[in-house]
């Protein structure tokens, strides 16, 4: 759009500035010139300005990739001559840019009348009704990108002003296939071996939905997750009742749970501790111990679910969530793939950024 734009306004420009070049058009008119030559002339100057803001564009998108890299945690790369196919795509892209742009006003300024402009009686006013809509196009093309910038700006402030409930900011999640407690808590500590990662947590589970009865014969639905006593802290998920799981209280991680808001609500639990869920799957009761705030767990645009969790035992783990230090992003995404590498050689290392999931 915005080429398409910046095109127009070329065109519209060039036209509206030919009264200026009227009179050379009649003097090369007069002296021989052809319409042919006229229509190369200006064609050939529409593609050396074409060529000129291309080359531009290149230069300041070999200064600002780094920065804007840095701001959005990415590894994009531009090899300007590293492959024929984006060299051919260059050259088509500055060629149909200038055909663009300098077809219409080579047509225009070509079919000019020689002695009307030498004798100063040359006049743009008429049914100029191509160049007319094209004004009418690019203003309702600006207006489009007005409005568009301001539903991204509208987005954006939403994203970065709406409480999540819990804090998002420097959390790497890497899946690590499915691994033991104590296989899980060994990739941990090698990861804390570095200064720069602040805490390592395994998890299981998140887009896991299952089934459970509470009130005796009521079925609820909800998202299952396993997670250790340093989760919640970790990513700063208050409870609103009852307690964390501790160590302290070893029947925890075979009798105890932790559910949500949502699901105390559509449960119906007013004072939601003590009550018991009852896993058909496995026929185990648990007891709810804690109640911790709603947080947007899935996408904004999902509404928040019930959610139990379950402490960490013996169990296979499939993700680890790593907290490091603000600012450190490229430093600890090396190290982390180094020792993801070590422990785990013929998995596939992949991670993201727990920001990217809202």
């Amino acid at each position: 759009f915005i080429l398409l734009i910046a095109c127009i306004n070329f065109i519209n420009l060039t036209v509206a500035r030919s009264v200026k070049r009227a009179k050379e058009i009649g003097i090369r008119k007069v002296v021989g010139g052809d319409r042919r030559q006229l229509i190369l002339q200006f064609l050939g100057e529409s593609f050396v300005l074409s060529m000129l803001a291309f080359l531009l564009a290149l230069v300041l998108v070999r200064f600002t990739l780094p920065v804007f890299n840095e701001l959005s945690n990415k590894k994009l790369a531009i090899s300007y001559l590293a492959d024929s196919s984006l060299i051919a795509a260059y050259i088509s892209l500055f060629l149909l840019t200038g055909l663009m742009a300098g077809f219409y006003p080579a047509i225009v300024l070509s079919s000019y009348n020689p002695v009307q402009t030498l004798y100063s009686r040359f006049n743009l006013a008429g049914k100029n009704y191509l160049q007319k809509s094209l004004v009418v196009l690019q203003f309702g093309l600006a207006s489009f990108l007005i409005m568009g910038t301001i539903v991204v700006y509208n987005q954006l402030h939403f994203l970065t002003n709406t409480d999540l409930g819990y804090d998002d900011q420097d959390l790497v999640v890497v899946n690590n296939g499915r691994h033991s407690l104590e296989e899980q808590r060994v990739f941990s500590s090698a990861l804390m071996a570095d200064a720069r990662i602040l805490n390592a947590v395994p998890k299981n589970g998140g887009n896991w939905s299952t089934v459970a009865k509470i009130n005796g014969d009521k079925e609820q639905s909800f998202a299952f997750e396993t997670i250790d006593e340093q989760y919640l802290p970790m990513m700063k998920i208050p409870l609103v009742q009852g307690r964390n799981f501790s160590k302290d209280f070893p029947s925890d991680s075979a009798q105890s749970v932790i559910i949500n808001e949502a699901f105390a609500r559509e449960a119906g639990w007013k004072k939601p501790l003590g009550q018991q869920i009852d896993f058909w799957y496995n026929n185990q009761k648990f007891n709810v111990v804690g109640v911790i705030k709603d947080h947007h767990f899935e996408s904004l645009s999902n509404k928040i679910k019930p959610q139990v969790f379950r402490m960490a035992s013996g169990s296979a783990y499939g993700k680890m969530i790593i907290k490091i230090q603000p600012g450190t992003a490229t430093a600890s995404l090396a190290h982390i793939e180094k020792v993801f590498k070590q422990l785990y050689p013929l998995n596939p290392y992949s991670y993201k950024f727990q920001n990217d999931v809202n």
